[in-house]
């Protein structure tokens, strides 16, 4: 059948919508192959450029179904194979898209673009030597191809072989410096080998060469997000969905993003999309299940069984399927499957993180800062410290109420919630290294009229001097101003910063410290079914959970004996049992007056970025208090350690 031709004046639209499309015009160009058609509906090249149009934007399926019908019109061209088997990788069909390259190969087994494209579904496929074959072909071919060199470095980054992988990616651009797609895949190399601010800087390169190359945009915001830059993330996020309204895996890393922001709803829609658009998002799924109940119907268990099952799961996605699928069989009241795959959930965290929790190391810490920090020791530095009374300290142990009581505060016109602040821990780490502090040493002292001259001092102690608290006051108080500085009171609801209170007394013996307490397996119980992103290795076992729980209640226990500055106790459940009573009490202990906003603190719009984000924004309830009792019989080991001390 001889391929249909257009009229010339159609011929001349084709050719500008080509320029638009090298321009990377994709919409307006995707206007002009479509008018062509309307005229000319089956000819070949239109057919397929319109596909190719719809593959960079993102719509596979009607890239498909646009390909084929231009093979119908001409089965003799190399390259529309090649281009459909680009789409049909991106849908998943994956044993299709190696056909159509085969196909491709038949016509012309030296063409370039097949040999490249082959190459790419291959690596895609986990067939990365036959991968590495074919882009080794396709440079034998044409030494100075920077497609096939690009190519390598994808399949090389599949090998982990990262140094080589850069290597080839900065091969291509040598060759072809105005190459977006490898200055992008530099870009993801770099990330990849933690240099950040350099993928910054390819990202941003790539784009000024290509402003419409989504996958950058995507990668971008993927870097961006790694570096804390959530809103920009989610600009990048947006740009790329703007070129690729389809793009799945976009708006996967959006929701994350948003997740992150504490914009709940807004996440879960996000994943909802990418889930849509890609059923086998199976991120983007366990990720939508942690933060929505799903309903009985719903395939997402199913989903994320099958993923389970196969043999090449990575551990990252084997633990967010696992916790997604705790979460949706604790729904459904499945006790004993939700308890399985929370456990299951905990040895794949504990294997992606490469956990390791010592209690004997705890349990000795514990005891340095018992016998160092005395009632004597705060004695001496009873005149120490920074006058001010803005900050209000939030500690406890996790999923103890802590993101609930900063909700709380920050419904107040003047207070502002500033949430888990890494600055107290960073000043023992950074600044004082408490290993070489917390020893036997010497007190610099202001005034050392009791103790001699120097200060010094047989019982164990700090090399500290009372400048240096004042200046780490300072430095604190500046932080809070660079997060506001227009609300009378910031709090920060760091927990763990109940290990790190002797500082906070001697930076800010005015404070407002509130520690807030829940009842001990609830606690524990809260913390296990939680998938925290980092840190807490306790928590990967119902025994050093216990552990930790038993260190820290020994630890708050010495604070309450020595600490020259109040502890103001937050039951959990009695405030969300009598809110009212317990609010007004929670804010008098802050010297604050009372704010009816405060009773409602689910209506206050702000960033919580941590586990608690789903339950700040839901009204104050009791649901919570008595929910592991389901579980009592798993949780036997983990009560009887809670109890060795009652």
């Amino acid at each position: 059948m001889k391929p249909f031709q257009p009229s010339p004046a159609l011929s001349e639209l084709l050719k500008i919508g080509m320029i638009h499309h090298q321009r990377g015009e994709l919409p307006s160009a995707r206007t002009l192959y479509e008018t062509v058609l309307q005229e000319a509906p089956r000819h070949a090249e239109t057919l397929h450029l319109l596909g190719v149009i719809h593959y960079q934007m993102g719509d596979n399926k009607r890239a498909v179904d646009l390909i084929k019908q231009a093979i119908t019109e001409k089965p003799d061209s190399a390259i529309y194979f090649s281009n459909l088997a680009l789409a049909l990788k991106v849908l998943g069909h994956l044993d299709e898209a190696l056909r159509a390259t085969e196909s491709a190969l038949q016509l012309n087994p030296n063409h370039l673009e097949s040999l490249n494209n082959r190459g790419y579904i291959l690596t895609a496929i986990g067939r990365v030597a036959e991968s590495l074959a074919c882009t080794d072909a396709a440079i034998r071919l044409q030494p100075n191809c920077a497609e096939a060199h690009n190519n390598r470095a994808n399949a090389l980054q599949c090998l982990g072989r990262w140094s080589e992988a850069l290597a080839a990616s900065e091969t291509a651009i040598t060759i072809k410096p105005d190459y977006a797609e490898a200055h992008n895949n530099r870009g993801v190399v770099l990330r990849r080998l933690g240099r950040l601010e350099d993928a910054r800087r390819a990202f941003n390169k790539a784009l000024s060469l290509r402003p419409q190359l989504a996958e950058c945009h995507h990668n971008l915001g993927n870097t961006l997000a790694d570096l804390g830059c959530l809103d920009d993330a989610l600009a990048a996020y947006d740009a790329a969905l703007a070129i690729r309204p389809f793009y799945a895996d976009a708006y996967g890393n959006r929701g994350g993003v948003l997740m992150a922001l504490g914009k709940l709803n807004a996440a879960a829609d996000s994943f909802e999309r990418a889930v849509e658009l890609d059923p086998g998002a199976i991120d983007a799924l366990a990720r939508y299940c942690q933060i929505r109940s799903v309903p009985r119907d719903h395939p997402a268990p199913d989903s994320l069984e099958r993923a389970l099952s196969k043999n090449d799961v990575s551990v990252s996605r084997r633990r967010m399927c696992h916790f997604a699928l705790g979460k949706i069989y604790d729904d459904r009241d499945l006790v004993d499957d939700a308890f399985r795959h929370f456990g299951a959930g905990h040895r794949a965290r504990a294997e992606e993180l490469e956990h390791v929790w010592s209690s004997a190391e705890q349990q000795s810490q514990l005891e340095r800062i018992q016998r160092t920090f005395t009632a004597e020791f705060f004695n001496q530095c009873q005149d120490w410290g920074h006058p001010s009374k803005r900050p209000i300290f939030i500690v406890g142990m996790p999923r103890s109420g802590t993101s609930l009581v900063e909700q709380i505060l920050a419904s107040h016109p003047s207070v502002f919630g500033a949430g888990e602040l890494q600055l107290v821990g960073s000043f023992v780490e950074r600044r004082l290294s408490e290993e070489s502090l917390v020893r036997q040493t010497y007190i610099e002292r202001r005034v050392a009229k009791t103790h001699g001259s120097n200060g010094s001092t047989s019982k164990p102690s700090i090399s500290i001097s009372a400048r240096t608290v004042w200046s780490l006051a300072e430095e604190y108080l500046a932080a809070l101003n660079d997060l506001n500085s227009t609300k009378a009171r910031v709090t920060d609801k760091m927990p763990h910063n109940y290990r790190y209170l002797w500082l906070i007394a001697l930076m800010f013996p005015k404070a407002t410290v509130l520690h807030c307490e829940r009842e001990p397996t609830a606690t524990c119980w809260s913390i296990y079914v939680h998938d925290f992103n980092t840190g807490h290795a306790y928590a990967d076992d119902l025994i050093t959970l216990g552990e930790e729980y038993q260190i820290y209640r020994r630890m708050m226990d010495h604070w309450r004996q020595v600490l020259p500055l109040a502890l103001h106790s937050v039951r959990y459940e009695a405030l969300v049992k009598d809110p009212e009573k317990h609010i007004r009490r929670l804010l008098d202990s802050c010297g604050l007056d009372f704010a009816p906003d405060c009773l409602t603190p689910h209506r206050t719009v702000r960033r919580v970025r941590t586990a608690s984000g789903v339950q700040v924004n839901t009204p104050i309830h009791t649901r919570a208090i008595n929910k592991w009792r389901r579980y009592e019989r798993h949780l036997q080991s983990l009560i009887d350690l809670l109890n060795v001390d009652d």
